[in-house]
């Protein structure tokens, strides 16, 4: 996870601590846990019967830890959402600089 971090942010979020959603009580981890973890659920879900076996049914329906899934996948965009308004502010600086996809994205007028 670290490099993947380190190529979209340019910098080692491994270990800042963020809020996760656990059984509907919020518990503070870390991001590089919470990024793992929220991709094995979703990754997870998808491999449930009912949802492939009815894949043109998943808009519609919600299963059990589905709610959580939704509420951590909020609570990830909104960590990586600061990130980037503070990048853009220039409150933090990658190690990088230019070579991260973040970089590049906020080099460019239309992001």
């Amino acid at each position: 996870m670290k490099v993947i971090q380190t190529c979209a942010f340019g910098e080692d979020y491994e270990e800042k601590k963020v809020q996760w959603k656990v059984n509907g009580k919020l518990e503070t981890t870390t991001l590089g846990f919470c990024l793992r973890r929220l991709f094995e659920q979703c990754f997870n879900r998808f491999l449930k019967p009912q949802v492939f076996l009815f894949p043109e049914l998943i808009p519609h329906f919600r299963l059990s830890g589905d709610s959580d899934i939704v509420d951590n996948a909020l609570l990830v965009r909104r960590q990586i959402r600061e990130m980037i308004q503070d990048r853009r502010a220039g409150r933090t600086k990658s190690r990088f600089e230019g070579t991260d996809l973040l970089s590049i994205l906020l080099s460019n007028e239309i992001f």
